[in-house]
């Protein structure tokens, strides 16, 4: 079995690592990782795509911002789909209130078994804006799909140009990740304030 872990930062304790993100949620990812198996091809329904899935689980009080998170970001729901398509993958959502690591909002730890069996603990600290954990869980999900599709970050890494850094810790960061997270927020952030400019105002009713 082996072992390896992601650690989110905070941009003012890592300004080096990341570049400047919006206010919605300051933060990065590291990720250490090794090649993992591929994503299976299973097709998904379209009422699979509003559900979380099966084998991501989470604490009960941010199941409803899951379920916003689906309903709102494109980009979350794509991440989603691989997650589920790939049944050796067992994902377990934890609040905790604080970290050993002082600069990490995040930490997921992983766990890879000779037959294909890759087990998460996503730890994510709180209390975060709803549009913050948009930003953790988009960022983290990404790392897990570059896990999903075999991704050599060690050798991505060594090349300086692949949009892959090595921390002196030997966990990794990827620009992928960073963007996605953003992109999440974005997409979830824009979906309330579209919906509440449709909303009838009272004087309209």
């Amino acid at each position: 079995m082996k072992r390896s872990r992601f650690c989110s930062v905070s941009v003012a304790l890592a300004a080096a690592f990341v570049c400047a993100l919006v206010p919605s949620g300051a933060f990065s990812s590291s990720f250490a990782s090794e090649n993992d198996v591929g994503a299976s091809k299973a097709s998904t329904s379209a009422s699979d795509e509003c559900e979380l899935p099966s084998n991501v689980f989470s604490p009960e009080m941010i199941r409803p911002l899951l379920s916003e998170m689906l309903e709102r970001s494109v980009t979350f729901r794509r991440q989603c789909c691989k997650i589920r398509n790939t049944p050796l993958l067992h994902i377990a959502i934890e609040l905790v209130p604080t970290f050993t690591y002082d600069h990490c909002l995040a930490v997921s730890l992983v766990e890879r078994y000779a037959y294909g069996r890759i087990r998460i603990r996503m730890l994510i600290t709180v209390p975060r804006a709803s549009v913050s954990y948009a930003e953790i869980l988009g960022h983290e999900f990404e790392h897990v799909l570059e896990q999903i599709e075999g991704l050599d970050l060690s050798a991505l890494a060594s090349t300086g140009r692949s949009g892959v850094y090595r921390h002196p810790d030997g966990s990794y960061e990827t620009t992928r990740a960073r963007e996605a997270g953003l992109v999440v927020a974005r997409e979830f952030e824009l979906f309330r304030k579209s919906s509440n400019s449709a909303a009838p105002s009272a004087a309209e009713r």
